[in-house]
């Protein structure tokens, strides 16, 4: 699938048929899928740096800022939401032109789904 997106601008017919046959695929093998685990991920070797205080440390390289916050701006309708990335990439995919490619994939939901 990652590979067919990069033609999303300007599909062919081959694509087109390369995709259902992908579809086809999931048709017919039912328990085949792709499985997020969207558990808290497991940081080897960088815990120090998701216990920084952002916060503390940009006010210390940057005393006179302030957050300015519009009066215009609507109250939330929702409740806070996070947001979680995963990436994924190939290198040298491509057989021909050697290119990699590089597969995103963000989950926002909301912090009670979290716990």
């Amino acid at each position: 699938m990652t590979s067919l997106s990069k033609f999303s601008a300007s599909p062919q017919k081959g694509h087109l048929s390369r995709l259902l046959r992908i579809f086809g695929y999931l048709k017919k093998y039912k328990n085949r899928r792709i499985v997020v685990n969207s558990n808290v991920p497991i940081v080897i070797g960088g815990k120090d740096v998701l216990e920084l205080n952002f916060q503390d440390l940009l006010k210390s390289e940057f005393p006179d800022a302030i957050e300015e916050i519009d009066c215009k701006v609507p109250k939330p309708l929702v409740e806070e939401m996070e947001i979680i990335a995963f990436v994924d990439s190939d290198h040298a995919h491509d057989k021909v032109t050697r290119r990699s490619i590089t597969g995103l994939l963000i989950l926002v939901i909301s912090k009670s789904q979290l716990e």
